[in-house]
């Protein structure tokens, strides 16, 4: 009796932590992903509160106030590297434009040499193996062709998908700034209101 009891705590104990892997990796993403602008916006008002915090003792200001301006300078920061970043990118791809001739003369010599040396070991090898190559290197030929044509020409559907995202996205930033301003101007309100339902160890361990 004992002994299937050991078994049985063993078999449990399996369980649970097979229901515990699964519930990380399969609806913890899910759930974060569904609430990510909240994610976000609670990571954005715990950096700014020791800021908020710093005006409200020196300078007085009303926290709400201190919330908004430092919500609004992390959003100009944010756009700022946005921008800096998106030009440094056109800069190193107009760059990058600029030197493919040259780039593509030194890759052209390299193919040519190792063309080569392929071309003596290949006349080299038996009939039926270099019709198997030949058939091979045409079918590949064939798919990468075909892939390329399909890559530089953007489909319509891509395009529409691409517009149907765009207020979905709006929409997601709006709630991430309108989140981390609540989450920073409401903080004691929210901490308090949390203290209410959850036990003083449960948020010790939490934070």
């Amino acid at each position: 009796m004992k002994q299937s009891v050991k078994y049985l705590k063993i078999l449990v104990n399996l369980l649970v932590a097979v229901l515990v892997i699964v519930f990380l990796c399969v609806v913890v993403p899910r759930l974060l992903g569904f609430f990510m602008p909240f994610v976000i916006g609670w990571i954005i008002a715990m950096i700014a509160n020791p800021l908020v915090r710093l005006l409200e003792k020196r300078l007085k200001i009303v926290r709400k106030h201190g919330s908004m301006m430092i919500i609004i300078a992390v959003l100009a920061v944010v756009i700022l590297l946005g921008y800096f970043g998106i030009s440094r990118i056109v800069i190193e791809a107009g760059n990058l434009v600029d030197n493919l001739p040259e780039i593509y003369e030194n890759w052209q010599k390299d193919f040519e040499e190792i063309g080569q040396n392929l071309e003596i070991v290949y006349n080299r090898l038996p009939k039926d193996t270099q019709e198997a190559i030949a058939q091979i290197t045409a079918n590949l030929s064939g798919y990468l062709g075909g892939l390329v044509q399909t890559i530089g020409e953007p489909t319509v559907a891509t395009a529409g998908n691409f517009v149907k995202n765009v207020p979905g996205t709006l929409i997601s930033i709006i709630m991430c700034l309108l989140s981390a301003y609540f989450f920073t101007a409401e903080r004691h309100e929210i901490l308090e209101g949390m203290k209410k339902y959850v036990s003083g160890e449960t948020l010790s361990r939490v934070s």
